[in-house]
């Protein structure tokens, strides 16, 4: 049989550890009820993980990949290539746009005419 024992908060702290002593005394199974300290814990024991792994990531960021981006800096041609392939694809929708009749000026015409013609 399990006996539930209360204990209050300032005084399971000083319980801890001595649990199993107390059940060879009494015989008996002894469950002390502090789930609010062990929610507490636990809240604790997560944020104390997730803050290692960030400092971890940190760590790796400083250490490695800032030496290899000092060393192989590939930024400036990445940002040319961008480029090029933005005006590549402005020219080839301008061209697109300015064929007559094509369906975006036939779709947009039919709409401003809706337009005019409501108000």
């Amino acid at each position: 049989m399990v006996k539930k024992v209360k204990v209050p908060p300032h005084k399971a702290k000083e319980l801890e550890g001595f649990e199993e002593a107390m059940d060879l005394v009494t015989g008996e199974e002894t469950i002390v009820d502090t789930r609010k300290e062990q929610i507490e814990d636990y809240q604790i024991y997560d944020y104390l993980l997730k803050e290692n792994d960030r400092l971890k990531r940190l760590d790796d960021l400083f250490s490695t990949k800032l030496k290899i981006m000092e060393k192989y800096d590939q930024i400036d041609s990445l940002i040319d290539q961008q480029n090029e392939a933005m005006s590549m694809a402005r020219e080839e929708l301008i061209s697109f746009l300015t064929v007559k009749n094509c369906p975006y000026q036939i779709n947009m015409d039919e709409l401003f005419r809706k337009i005019v013609k409501s108000s």
